[in-house]
């Protein structure tokens, strides 16, 4: 296993994914869509490549559009945001 998803970074990994997962749920997103969202609301960011690896994938993908979170309602709902991007 890459030294990324090992320790410290595996525990806090999981945090952002529990966050994700409960961003969507209050939204009526999947965690992925929420995942995206974030990454889209990241100042320097311009896209997002997913890769999904099925159709099922790319349709939840797709699933985003015309629902975007904004860059606001996700640095209110995850603080921890602003932590991460010093990471």
């Amino acid at each position: 296993m890459e030294l990324l998803f090992q320790r410290e970074r595996f525990t806090s990994g999981l945090r952002i994914a529990n966050k994700f997962k409960e961003l969507g749920e209050k939204f009526g997103k999947t965690s992925i869509q929420v995942a995206i969202n974030w990454v889209l609301a990241q100042p320097a960011v311009i896209c997002a490549l997913t890769g999904p690896p099925s159709n099922p994938h790319l349709e939840e993908n797709i699933g985003l559009q015309g629902g975007l979170l904004t860059a606001v309602i996700l640095m209110r709902w995850m603080p921890f945001s602003r932590r991460l991007m010093q990471v």
